[in-house]
């Protein structure tokens, strides 16, 4: 099972449904379309977030970015939507990675060493990998857990790298699990 299954005993139902060339494991998830918004299109994919997670407007996009750690430009990300639930503090970053390096070293041992920079940045966390596909999209799952949230981290293979990162309270993970998992059931490619 995948991460997204064992963790924290998270009560998501999603199944494998065998192993996918190279790394990657298939996953299938459950899907519910009463806890989805409306589908959105960010550059080579398509996605639904969480319903009650709503679009930041371009104040906050801002504000997030400006939040964004310093060495942003240099790994070449760009924020390309933001969708945040206020009632609750949970909130999805949809990121591109417009790197060149990408492109020279190839995906999964940049992913690889992308992992290994994200372990060093939490290491009080419980951190773990999983290398699956979301729909049709080879990605790379990275967890961390605190004692304040639940984050995970995914790095899609596309012709521009995407990126989703997940990040929910820890007390309200229980409520929003099925929520996430039913978004990570959209994700596709356009």
């Amino acid at each position: 099972m995948a991460l997204i299954t064992c963790t924290l005993s998270l009560t998501l139902s999603c199944r494998s449904s065998g192993q996918a060339p190279g790394p990657y494991q298939k996953l299938d998830f459950s899907v519910d379309s009463t806890r989805l918004g409306e589908a959105v299109a960010v550059g080579e994919m398509t996605l639904q977030a969480p319903r009650d997670w709503q679009r930041a407007d371009s104040t906050l996009m801002s504000h997030i970015h400006q939040g964004m750690p310093g060495d942003t430009s240099r790994l070449g990300v760009s924020l390309e939507e933001a969708f945040v639930n206020a009632k609750n503090g949970a909130v999805l970053l949809v990121t591109s990675f417009a790197n060149e390096d990408i492109q020279k070293e190839g995906f999964v041992d940049w992913a690889r060493r992308f992992a290994e920079n994200f372990y060093a940045a939490n290491p009080y966390a419980d951190t773990r990998e999983e290398w699956l596909l979301l729909g049709d999209i080879p990605a790379v799952q990275l967890y961390a857990a605190d004692s304040l949230r639940v984050q995970f981290k995914f790095l899609l293979d596309l012709k521009t790298p995407m990126g989703l990162d997940y990040s929910v309270p820890l007390g309200v993970w229980t409520e929003v699990a099925k929520s996430v998992e039913s978004s990570l059931g959209t994700i596709r490619k356009r």
